[in-house]
């Protein structure tokens, strides 16, 4: 999805080289894009309507950040941004913007402003949203989980009596397979290790959405 205009620090200043941490502040460099869309490694639909970024490969952590909002600051402001993507050439502290993003915190004609970020509440409005892989069916499937107000860590569905963990892909799909047939009653762990557990969530063969009930707690 991003195709970078100007390419970002890979040694900007960051507390560390792996995923994503909750409560932690990055410092790095932000570049912009000028061909923003859908369909990035998050596999979203288009965001046009929103502000998104790209986060460089350690700290997107096989999609574990996908769907989280940024709090962003550089040299003209703050501004909330959703990571939709993987940026392959930004360190731990960088990200790659939209241009109307960037524009709200550093110059385009600069081509990259220095910034600092940290997660920060989606402000969802309802419970979380079960969206299923076109292509499913009662003896296997994918979901992906939106509308999340924090990252998602971990998805499981009871089955025999039993939590089973499903394995998570890098286009951001749990693969949901090896369990009793849908609808399945659903475990779903945010990133501060919260849960929160949702009954009879369908799997649709189309690819539809489930918009379940259930939301995580704030920090």
């Amino acid at each position: 999805m991003f195709t970078m205009f100007a390419v970002a620090s890979p040694t900007a200043a960051a507390p560390n080289s792996g995923p994503l941490q909750p409560d932690v502040t990055y410092t790095g460099f932000a570049s912009y894009d000028t061909n923003p869309g859908g369909y990035g490694k998050c596999s979203y639909p288009d965001r046009s309507s929103t502000y998104t970024a790209g986060v460089g490969p350690g700290v997107f952590g096989g999609s574990l950040v996908c769907g989280g909002y940024l709090a962003v600051t550089g040299p003209k402001g703050t501004v909330r941004v959703e990571v939709v993507d993987q940026c392959a050439g930004c360190g731990p502290g960088d990200l790659n913007m939209d241009l109307a993003a960037f524009e709200a915190i550093g110059s385009p004609l600069e081509g990259r402003a220095p910034i600092s970020w940290k997660l920060t509440d989606a402000d969802p409005t309802g419970g979380l949203t079960y969206r299923s892989w076109p292509g499913s069916n009662r003896w296997w499937g994918a979901m992906q989980l939106t509308n999340s107000r924090y990252p998602v860590s971990k998805l499981e569905v009871s089955s025999e009596g039993s939590w089973k963990t499903m394995s998570r892909r890098e286009d951001n799909y749990f693969l949901v397979s090896g369990v009793n047939s849908p609808p399945y009653r659903m475990r779903v762990t945010d990133i501060y290790g919260d849960t929160v557990v949702e009954d009879q969530v369908p799997m649709f063969e189309s690819g539809g959405t489930y918009q379940g009930s259930q939301q995580f707690p704030q920090h």
